[in-house]
Parts: C-alpha cells; structure tokens; sequence
C-alpha cells in the first residue's frame, strides 16, 4: 500500500511538471519594427515569420509587428 501511495505522488508531481513546462513554452511576444535601410520609413504590409514555425504577422501602418 505505502508502494502505491509513493508511486501515485510521483506520478503526480510528474504530471504537474510537465504541465508547467507546457504551458511556459506557449507565452511570449515578438515585437519590432520593419524600416526601409536607406530612407529609415516603416514598410506596411511586410510579412514577419518565426523560422522554424508556422507563426508570423504582417506590418501595420506603422511598420510595428
């Protein structure tokens, strides 16, 4: 029974743990700014992407993404 017992809680705290760590790898934020190198004006409408992902975004008017 005391086998069972410690087996359930370790199973538990393994749960858990990955729980946090899936959940840790799900949040954060890319922000920048897309500029034209020689006149320094934002590119609208330029597509961002994270190599490696399937995530990316378009400028806004500002060139913020």
């Amino acid at each position: 029974m005391k086998s069972f017992r410690l087996r359930t809680s370790h199973l538990a705290l393994a749960v858990l743990a990955f729980a946090g760590i899936a959940l840790a790898a799900n949040t954060g934020t890319v922000r920048g700014r897309v500029t034209d190198k020689k006149t320094g004006e934002a590119l609208i409408g330029a597509s961002v992407i994270v190599e490696g992902t399937e995530l990316g975004n378009a400028t806004d008017l500002n060139g913020q993404y």
